[in-house]
C-alpha cells in the first residue's frame, strides 16, 4: 500500500463507498500491488482496465510502486486489507505482487556465482532464493485464509509477470531514474552472456509462475502474461511499454468478464 495519510485514505474510501451506494450493479473491486498497477510514467494496467470497463467499477486502489508481496501481506498490511474486505465484501481483489521480491540487489544472494557448464536451474539453486519463495508462499496462504474468513465469495485475481529482458535499461521520470534491476547483479555473479542472463531470468519467472499456480482454483485466478508481452514491448528491464500494459489490461479485462459476466 502506498504511503498516504489517514486523511487521504479516508477520502479514497469515502469515494469508494459512495460509488458502491450510487451504483449497486457495479462490481466492487479492491486492488493492491506494485508498479504494474501503479506505474506513474504512463498508463499502467489498472489505469487501462478502468478505461476498458468504462469506469463502471467501484474501485479502491491501494497499490504503490516498489511494493513487495511479503510487505503488502505482512501482519499490518493483511490486517488492513482484511478490514476492507470485511467492510465492503468485494467481488474481486486484484493483486500484482511478487516481482519486486525477487529482483534487484538481492539477486546477489538469490543467484549462485557462475560455474561451467552453464545451467540456469543450478544458478538459482540457492538457500536464499528458496527461503524467499517459502516466504512468498506463506504470504499467499495468509491472504487466502483471510479472504476465506471475511469475504469468501471474493475472487483473488493475480498475474505471473512475463519474460523480462535484462537489458540494463533504467526507468526515467521527472528527472529521476530507477533501476536497472537485473543485468548489473547478474554480471556481478559473472553471468556476462546476454543469452545466459536471459535464461536465468526466464527460469526465475517460470518458478514464480509455478508458485502462483499452486493456488489456482475457482476463487484464486492467475492471468498469465508470458504470452502477452512481446520482446519489443519492454519500456525498461521490468516494466512493459504503455502498449504492453494495454495488452495486459485487455487480457485481464477478458478474464474478469469471464468470471463476472454481466458486471464487466
Amino acid at each position: 500500500m502506498p504511503e498516504i495519510s489517514w486523511t487521504q485514505m479516508r477520502h479514497l474510501e469515502q469515494f469508494f463507498f459512495h460509488s458502491i451506494h450510487d451504483f449497486p450493479n457495479y462490481p466492487i473491486v479492491l486492488c493492491d500491488g506494485d508498479s504494474w498497477f501503479a506505474y506513474p510514467i504512463y498508463a499502467n494496467i489498472i489505469d487501462q482496465l478502468d478505461e476498458m470497463a468504462q469506469h463502471r467499477m467501484s474501485l479502491l486502489r491501494l497499490e504503490g510502486s516498489g511494493d513487495e508481496l511479503i510487505g503488502i501481506l505482512d501482519t499490518g498490511g493483511l490486517a488492513s486489507l482484511k478490514k476492507l474486505m470485511k467492510r465492503y465484501t468485494p467481488d474481486v481483489f486484484l493483486l500484482s505482487a511478487g516481482g519486486n521480491d525477487i529482483v534487484g540487489p538481492e539477486l546477489l544472494t538469490f543467484v549462485a556465482e557462475r560455474t561451467s557448464p552453464f545451467n540456469a536451474a543450478a544458478a538459482l539453486d540457492t538457500a536464499a532464493l528458496a527461503a524467499r519463495f517459502d516466504a512468498m508462499k506463506n504470504a499467499y496462504e495468509r491472504l487466502i485464509a483471510a479472504r476465506d474468513e471475511v469475504a469468501p465469495r471474493c475472487r483473488i485475481v493475480t498475474h505471473g509477470y512475463a519474460r523480462a529482458i535484462p537489458s540494463g535499461k533504467k526507468a526515467h521520470y521527472l528527472g529521476f531514474t530507477s533501476g536497472p534491476w537485473l543485468k548489473p547483479f547478474l554480471e556481478a555473479r559473472n553471468y556476462t552472456d546476454p543469452i545466459e542472463q536471459r535464461a536465468i531470468v526466464d527460469e526465475l519467472m517460470s518458478r514464480f509462475n509455478t508458485l502462483v499456480d499452486q493456488f489456482v482454483g475457482p476463487r484464486f485466478v492467475k492471468v498469465d502474461f508470458r504470452h502477452v508481452i512481446s520482446d519489443d514491448e519492454w519500456g525498461n528491464e521490468i516494466h512493459p511499454t504503455r502498449h504492453g500494459f494495454e495488452d495486459c489490461a485487455r487480457e485481464l479485462h477478458a478474464k474478469l468478464k469471464e468470471l463476472l459476466p454481466g458486471k464487466f
